[in-house]
């Protein structure tokens, strides 16, 4: 249970992008997802544009429309408004999370020190993200 949960929570922004960093290619990883996935409603993101960067280099952008992926964006687009920006701080904060040792509590951790840092850029989506945070805060005390 505590997987299903854990990995339902971070879909969006933790498995899509350190995926792409970790085959390094991310139109291979692109083609292989499908557009159209729906995500499960206890997640809050619906309409978002996220783009994510590792360091100071771009690694791509993630677009959800009605909750569902509506695409998997590999190069920069200026033409689109992005709500959140997913930046991870170095290859081993990726290694970590691929890893057979990740748990909720080594988010919070990554989430806390500034390695993987999520930035709302509108008022609502800071409160979104806010929120996002203490549910999983709260849900790390059950699992």
């Amino acid at each position: 249970m505590k997987k299903i949960i854990l990995l339902n929570v971070i879909f969006v922004l933790l498995l899509i992008f350190p995926s792409i960093y970790a085959f390094n290619d991310c139109n291979t990883i692109k083609d292989k997802l499908p557009t159209g996935i729906e995500l499960p409603s206890f997640i809050p993101f619906s309409n978002e544009v996220i783009k994510a960067e590792i360091g100071n280099d771009f690694l791509g952008i993630l677009v959800i429309k009605n909750s569902k992926i509506d695409k998997l964006s590999c190069k920069e687009e200026n033409n689109l408004t992005f709500t959140y920006i997913l930046k991870i701080k170095d290859s081993k904060v990726i290694d970590n999370l691929l890893s057979e040792k990740f748990n909720v509590d080594m988010l919070k951790e990554y989430m806390s020190n500034g390695n993987l840092n999520v930035n709302g850029l509108t008022t609502p989506k800071k409160v979104k993200l806010f929120f996002t945070k203490i549910f999983l805060t709260i849900g790390s005390w059950f699992i």
